[in-house]
């Protein structure tokens, strides 16, 4: 039950990870942008309560917060964020990384097991 409902969080940052790759090759690979610039949608929709950028370069992280009822499926506390990492590579390629958030990161174990 839980890790569905994160897999609709996953399903968001996947359209916040397209909108900022579509950024960075318009820009020749030199910026991820930020919300705005990337155009991507950040409010809350279904379990997501938004998706933010958090990197030091824009939107090289993408914060996905889940609302507070993912929160009352298990003992986590306030452990609701899961996070979306890029890196780019030769040729502006962006590699993604899912992990759990640096700050409130959901449980590993809630994770799907590609971002374990």
């Amino acid at each position: 039950m839980v890790r569905s409902r994160i897999s609709e969080g996953l399903a968001r940052g996947a359209e916040a990870k397209t909108s900022v790759a579509e950024f960075f090759s318009s820009n020749s690979g030199t910026s991820y942008g930020n919300t705005t610039s990337a155009g991507f949608n950040s409010g809350a929709s279904g379990q997501v309560k938004s998706v933010k950028c958090t990197g030091g370069k824009g939107c090289d992280v993408l914060d996905i917060t889940m609302s507070s009822s993912i929160k009352a499926l298990y003992a986590g506390g306030t452990f609701n964020v899961v996070s979306l990492s890029a890196t780019s590579s030769a040729g502006g390629i962006i590699v993604w990384k899912c992990r759990t958030g640096a700050t409130n990161g959901i449980i590993n174990k809630y994770l799907p097991a590609s971002c374990r």
